[in-house]
């Protein structure tokens, strides 16, 4: 970005350590080392019902449809936040419908009450160093290079084919971008999303932005981070508990648990393409 060393203090706050440059094109965020971001909320099957063997078999599907090569950053989030409260009774005429529906309550209403799961799918691509550089400047001038028009395409082209393949196997939605015919704003799940990781909220809250939506490090790091031995941002503490071993198995749905817990979490998971 600009240069702004004769408005600012060499003091570091949390802009600096965000990634986040500008929102390019709709539902893609480019960083300030000219990667391009895209994601998805996904759900699977219901872990409660499938057989082992269907989940065996849609972990090996899966699998193959995330082969993306070099340069590819996968982010998998598993983001534990409040849920809205149940629906208001009286809606169902006869009696076993009512019958259904209070039991449903009453699991909702039990010991895992206020509590729900969102996951979140977020790819990264990094062009080659010479090509991520020229992508890069498109938030240096505004400018759309070649080289940076063919990166952008090339990324859309991949995230398509990508979503294409997860379609058939996961309710798959795109965060992608809503603008507002008349002013021209632009309402981004994608941002909310990213806004919600470093505030650490139970519930994203809408991310509204003008027609050239630049500068996302300082609207998204707009908050207080104390670090050290208490860290926090704005009022709410942190607690990071990081692995540091697998298992030498595994099996589809091992971290199930999660999402039964009665607290809020994210519980992110990285892969990085060789």
């Amino acid at each position: 970005m600009r240069r702004l060393a004769e408005f600012r203090t060499k003091a570091y706050g949390l802009p600096d350590l965000l990634p986040w440059a500008a929102l390019v094109d709709n539902g893609i965020v480019l960083t300030k080392n000219g990667g391009l971001i895209a994601g998805w909320e996904y759900r699977g099957p219901d872990l409660d019902s499938a057989t082992a063997e269907e989940l065996k078999a849609m972990s090996a599907r899966i699998n193959t449809a995330l082969k993306l090569g070099d340069g590819w950053v996968i982010h998998c989030d598993a983001v534990r936040g409040m849920a809205p409260g149940y629906a208001k009774s009286g809606a169902f005429p006869d009696r076993t419908t009512r019958l259904i529906d209070e039991v449903r309550r009453a699991a909702h209403e039990g010991i895992h009450a206020g509590y729900a799961s969102r996951f979140v799918l977020m790819v990264t691509w990094f062009p080659m160093p010479d090509a991520a550089s020229k992508t890069a400047d498109l938030f240096v001038d505004g400018r759309i290079t070649g080289t940076a028009s063919r990166n952008l395409e090339r990324f859309r082209e991949q995230i398509r084919e990508l979503e294409s393949r997860l379609a058939s196997l996961l309710h798959i939605r795109r965060l992608d971008d809503t603008v507002d015919a008349r002013t021209g704003a632009i309402t981004s799940p994608l941002l909310a999303y990213l806004e919600q990781c470093v505030t650490l909220a139970p519930q994203a809250r809408p991310m509204v932005m003008a027609e050239a939506p630049m500068y996302l490090d300082a609207i998204i790091g707009a908050h207080d981070l104390v670090t050290g031995f208490v860290p926090r941002v704005d009022h709410r503490h942190i607690s990071c508990v990081g692995l540091t071993g697998l298992p030498a198995s595994s099996f589809p749905g091992i971290l199930d648990f999660l999402s039964r817990l009665p607290v809020t979490y994210r519980w992110s998971n990285r892969f990085i393409y060789l």
